[in-house]
């Protein structure tokens, strides 16, 4: 009976572990977007607001997601030390990502020239985070179909191969590669 749960157990693991990373895809498109999104208030508020970079970053990160937290982080972080560059503040904080390039440039371009200089910096790095979101969201959408189907399909070989182990080797599959003269 334990041999019976602990191979269906190892199958749901598999499916599980299948449809995790699918559920990670979906998730990194997600906040690919909401990044463009961030990154097109951001510009409007930098070529409308005369507010210091702080403050228009905590207002364009408005909500609670992964990109505005972090953004939300880096204009305390530019509040606690000032002298610092937005670029050198951004990349002590951000994690590699697919979209640090992208944000490390716009950070760099945000810390010199004029308010239209900058708004234009923050409008083509929302640009760039569109077409990421745009190539992300196609990738999940074939992807996130094979990582399920391959997680159920391996979770269920996984489960009948266990299952169909002689009882003499019950948690091992070196049965398979013994020599038949050191099985006794």
């Amino acid at each position: 009976m334990i041999r019976h749960l602990s191979a269906i157990a190892a199958g749901l693991l598999c499916a599980l572990y299948g449809f995790h990373t699918a559920a990670q895809l979906q998730h990194s498109a997600s906040n690919l977007r909401r990044w463009a999104d961030i990154l097109a208030h951001l510009s409007l508020l930098i070529a409308e607001a005369t507010l210091p970079l702080p403050q228009v970053l905590r207002l364009a990160a408005s909500d609670t997601g992964v990109p505005d937290r972090l953004l939300q982080t880096i204009a305390q972080a530019m509040v606690d030390d000032p002298l610092a560059a937005p670029a050198e503040t951004f990349a002590a904080r951000c994690p590699p990502c697919a979209e640090r390039d992208t944000l490390l440039r716009m950070f760099t371009r945000l810390s010199r020239g004029d308010a239209a200089q900058r708004a234009l910096a923050a409008e083509q790095a929302g640009r760039e985070m569109e077409a990421l979101a745009g190539h992300a969201a196609r990738r999940a959408a074939t992807d996130v179909k094979l990582y399920r189907t391959l997680g159920l399909t391996g979770g269920a070989c996984l489960t009948l191969l266990l299952l169909s182990l002689p009882r003499r080797y019950p948690c091992s599959l070196m049965c398979y590669f013994r020599s038949p003269a050191s099985a006794f």
